[in-house]
């Protein structure tokens, strides 16, 4: 009898392990079958017990176009967002700033001409604050995307025509704009016309580029070029024009850099010295900055930077800067600083200041405002002071 009494033990102790073998099998010829069906294959499980509809070739197609496109859309920092409607039509919307939308639309044509998708302006709408493209992507006579552009409108308004004050100006750069966040509301709690020279691969880029430009302040490109440094490596993140490169790499920084910073109507030098001492590689450098129709301010990190004079040999619209006003991170260097810009100012008629965005420097310069208005002296964009 005991001999019998483990016997069926054993036996019961088999019967879980056989269920959970037949549920594994059952689970692994399911899982195939539904892999052969993806691919085509027929299938019994999921054409007469389990019935699904098979994506068809067009349908993976748009797949992979949907990704490229948001890849593209990602890569360019442009706020989207996107679904599909009852007729299976994708609709992407787009916020983009008004300088934005050519090359947007350039990007987007290329992708789907890769698919053998066609491009169609379909409706333009003029609101009072915006104008708004909508594009229709076509394959075979088929609308398969709607594409939703709504751009800002440059304002310009006439103003009567005056003459140039002769008043002495001083223009205020602020470099290293975009490495953190809230630097745009800062400066236009200056109340005062302020440059900002923003790094186009700082991490607030971006946002902080789009802000000054709904402040009504002014934005430069803050350009990384090559330092006079020994065994000089640029860091990943920023995309630095170096003394070999040529201008096919040059054309491809200064563009990237622009799509980052839309509104910006010049550029200035960071760091540089190197080549901006340099007469061949800063030649090169700025005739591609004069064909993308920005001026240029040579910050002057070197003593022998020749920046300026090629670029005023280029006869482009281009300046230099006169004094720094955080070599010493102090408040009382700056006060300092600003008294000589102020003196520069006087005796030439104008003068650059180039600082950062440290606490000390912009509270110098807010210090500062009402005397350099007191002595008669204009703050002006660095636009206005430029030969």
């Amino acid at each position: 009898m005991p001999v019998k009494k483990k016997s069926v033990s054993q036996k019961s102790s088999l019967i879980p392990l056989f269920f959970i073998f037949i549920f594994l099998a059952l689970v692994t010829v399911i899982v195939l079958e539904y892999l052969d069906f993806q691919k085509g294959k027929e299938s019994f499980i999921f054409q007469k017990i389990i019935p699904l509809e098979k994506k068809s070739e067009e349908a993976l197609e748009i797949q992979r176009l949907n990704k490229k496109l948001i890849s593209f859309l990602k890569n360019n920092h442009i706020k989207f967002n996107y679904f599909i409607d009852e007729e299976n039509l994708y609709h992407f919307k787009m916020d983009t700033l008004h300088p934005d939308i050519k090359r947007i639309v350039a990007g987007i044509e290329k992708i789907i001409a890769g698919f053998n998708f066609t491009l169609h302006l379909s409706e333009v709408q003029k609101k009072p604050d915006k104008i708004v493209h909508l594009y229709q992507a076509k394959k075979n006579n088929k609308v398969t995307h709607v594409f939703l552009m709504a751009g800002e409108i440059e304002v310009k308004t006439i103003t009567p025509e005056k003459k140039e004050s002769q008043l002495p100006k001083i223009a205020f750069i602020i470099d290293d704009i975009g490495n953190r966040q809230g630097m745009a509301i800062e400066l236009k709690k200056m109340n005062i016309p302020i440059t900002a020279a923003i790094l186009p691969d700082a991490p607030y880029a971006f946002d902080e580029a789009r802000q000054i430009n709904q402040y009504g302040l002014q934005a430069l490109i803050h350009l990384p070029m090559q330092p006079k440094k020994t065994n000089y490596h640029p860091s990943n993140q920023y995309k630095v024009i170096l003394v070999d490169s040529d201008v096919t790499q040059i054309r491809k920084i200064v563009q990237r850099a622009r799509q980052v910073i839309p509104h910006a109507r010049g550029l200035n030098n960071h760091e540089g010295s190197l080549v901006t001492s340099r007469r061949e590689i800063i030649t090169r450098t700025l005739k591609v900055i004069k064909h993308e129709g920005l001026f240029f301010i040579d910050s002057r990190t070197a003593a022998d930077t020749v920046a300026y004079d090629v670029a005023r040999e280029l006869k482009m619209k281009t300046a230099f800067r006169d004094v720094f006003l955080d070599y010493v991170k102090t408040y009382s260097h700056s006060m300092e600083q600003i008294k000589k810009l102020v003196s520069i100012a006087k005796k030439k008629g104008t003068a650059i200041a180039i600082g950062h965005p440290f606490e000390t420097t912009l509270q110098a310069i807010r210090d500062s405002i009402p005397s350099i208005h007191q002595l008669g002296i204009e703050i002006v964009f660095v636009s206005r002071i430029l030969e």
